[in-house]
């Protein structure tokens, strides 16, 4: 996000907000995403705004107050969708980042900014799809009648998860002994849809997979320059990766 970004703006950004749901899940990764733009040299601010909100004007005026040079929506895709209208009314800051909003959706919706806006998938989008099997994955599971929404991309991790998981059943011989096929997913690694590089489990027992960050092309819906990001090798100083 950040090498996308500081090409388009006067000078290289040192401030940035986050903007994010006041909930389990945006107080958990908000936490651990501060600490990585922190250890990219930024002064990070956290606003939290309630989940049930629908006008953020009173919190975006404060955050202009802040003169950030980056404002980046966190986590909940529909609630983005909601706010960042809203900010580029208010003219809140010189560049964004939209998480959990795709490229698609950006396009469909008619969105346009007359600053840099970069966006994310999780793991990858698609409106950009970045390899031939991810546009092959797309275009079947629409074509079955999905909804096209902000994060229809998270569906992407949970097909190639079922198949991780039958091949473990497979290698085991067995359905009835849950502990060796989780001993099993734990030692293997898995090559689906979703990325070149193998899905494996990190010593946290968490699934490690890459992410594609966008960035539109100024007063354009439809002009995305993407890149594929994979999982950095240890987390940031500070952070545990728990």
């Amino acid at each position: 996000m950040l090498s996308l970004l500081t090409p388009q703006l006067k000078s290289p950004p040192k401030h940035s907000v986050v903007f994010v749901g006041n909930d389990a899940t945006g107080q958990y990764l908000s936490s651990h995403y501060v600490k990585a733009l922190e250890a990219e040299g930024q002064k990070v601010d956290l606003v939290q705004y309630p989940p049930d909100t629908t006008d953020f004007s009173p919190l975006l005026t404060r955050i202009k107050g802040m003169k950030p040079d980056i404002v980046h929506f966190w986590y909940n895709g529909d609630s983005t969708l909601t706010a960042f209208p809203q900010a580029l009314k208010l003219g809140v800051a010189p560049s964004y980042f939209l998480f959990g909003v795709d490229p698609g959706i950006y396009q469909e919706r008619s969105l346009k900014a007359n600053v840099p806006v970069t966006m994310s998938c999780v793991p990858v989008c698609w409106g950009s799809s970045p390899y031939p099997e991810v546009k092959q994955y797309f275009d079947k599971y629409f074509g079955l009648g999905a909804a096209k929404g902000p994060q229809s991309s998270v569906s992407l991790l949970y097909y190639d998860y079922f198949f991780w998981y039958a091949k473990a059943l497979e290698k085991v011989g067995k359905i009835d002994d849950p502990d060796a096929v989780v001993a099993e997913l734990l030692k293997s690694d898995y090559k689906g849809v979703v990325s070149p590089v193998p899905l494996v489990f990190n010593k946290h027992h968490q699934v490690t997979f890459a992410t594609e960050v966008c960035m539109v092309e100024p007063n354009t819906s439809d002009k995305f320059k993407c890149a594929v990001e994979q999982p950095p090798a240890a987390p940031p100083p500070g952070d545990n990766g728990g």
